[in-house]
């Protein structure tokens, strides 16, 4: 992941450049829905934290979605996270941490109520994947939820979109079903998948829709939710 680093500072501009057209005047949605999405999943949690923050994309909309929630917020790129101190200087209160493997996740943090990932799954290899898995599940608190955005390989287009991104060269999207099997052998349980970013219009009547086809496995992305026994 420390590959961001060199991407860090432009890191807008190359996701502009993956999306192309789709990106439109506002590259913000992206993050707003899944913010927003989080909102119906979760309420009044004590505290959430985001692994794997990036440039801080996220926060603004965490910190405006949950503004009585303790936002913690980790990467193991010490760039992006500069990058992200420096687009919500009104948000001194979000903890940042450079995070530098899994022993060191479990090292930093108790409690968590809630684990928020957004694409960072298919930057890691294949081969860590339980270890941060089991590092996730270790920091959560009883009870705590887990929910974990990724990029729909069923969907033509997103696939499209992931082979042209510089930003996600030399990754590999990951299949629904291997997802919930990975969180499933760390003792996740209630597992569900959703699958969403079906409409990039996004209001009121499209979020509705949405929520009524979170079951076809067409969206441009798919989320998975899961609690700690």
């Amino acid at each position: 992941m420390n590959t961001f680093d060199e991407i860090a500072e432009n890191y807008d501009e190359e996701l502009k450049a993956s999306l192309g057209v789709f990106a439109g005047n506002d590259i913000d949605k992206f993050a707003r829905y899944k913010i927003e999405t989080l909102s119906f999943l979760v309420k009044n949690p004590k505290n959430i934290l985001e692994f794997g923050c990036g440039t801080g994309r996220n926060i603004p909309f965490l910190t405006q979605i949950f503004p009585n929630t303790e936002i913690f917020a980790c990467d193991a790129s010490e760039k992006s996270i500069e990058a992200a101190k420096k687009i919500i200087p009104t948000n001194p209160d979000v903890k940042f941490a450079i995070i530098g493997g899994p022993q060191e996740l479990a090292d930093t943090y108790r409690n968590v109520d809630v684990i928020f990932v957004s694409g960072v799954f298919h930057h890691i290899s294949f081969e860590e994947h339980e270890f941060y898995l089991e590092a996730l599940n270790k920091i959560l608190s009883q009870g705590g939820k887990i929910i974990i955005f990724e990029h729909n390989p069923y969907n033509p287009l997103t696939s499209r979109i992931f082979k042209k991104s510089r930003i996600d060269r030399g990754c590999k999207m990951l299949e629904p079903k291997y997802l919930k099997e990975s969180l499933k052998r760390v003792n996740f349980c209630y597992l569900k998948i959703y699958y969403a970013l079906f409409f990039l219009l996004r209001n009121k009547f499209f979020t509705f829709l949405e929520k009524k086809l979170s079951w076809c496995p067409l969206g441009g992305q798919y989320f998975i939710t899961g609690v700690k026994k």
